[in-house]
């Protein structure tokens, strides 16, 4: 069974873009929030473990597709002049950890 994120699906011309999930050849709508969050940043992971080339490359396709590179610029040149030694000690160099759910085995649900 596949599961691939549908590249594609700028909405409009909108900075969203749609999220489908791919199964067998069908699509299906969105996941809920938390886990397109939980794939979003499992993605930026990744493309962050490719290197700067990579993460240039997607931010020039953004700001060609939506007409904002004057804003990612001067967003980038924010966050380039953060001090990587206070990112790291306040916990901003990684993700917080997924939500964890008590699930009561005998019903299946939460709680």
């Amino acid at each position: 069974m596949k599961n691939d994120r549908d590249p594609k699906g700028a909405v409009g011309g909108d900075a969203e873009f749609v999220c489908t999930f791919i199964y067998n050849g069908t699509q299906r709508p969105a996941q809920p929030a938390n886990i397109r969050d939980q794939c979003f940043e499992r993605d930026v992971g990744r493309l962050h473990a490719l290197g700067a080339r990579p993460t240039a490359e997607l931010l020039r396709e953004v700001g060609a597709r939506i007409g904002c590179m004057t804003v990612i610029e001067a967003l980038l040149a924010r966050y380039a002049d953060l001090d990587p030694g206070v990112v790291q000690a306040l916990g901003g160099d990684r993700f917080p950890p997924a939500p964890i759910h008590v699930v009561n085995v005998s019903t299946g649900t939460d709680g």
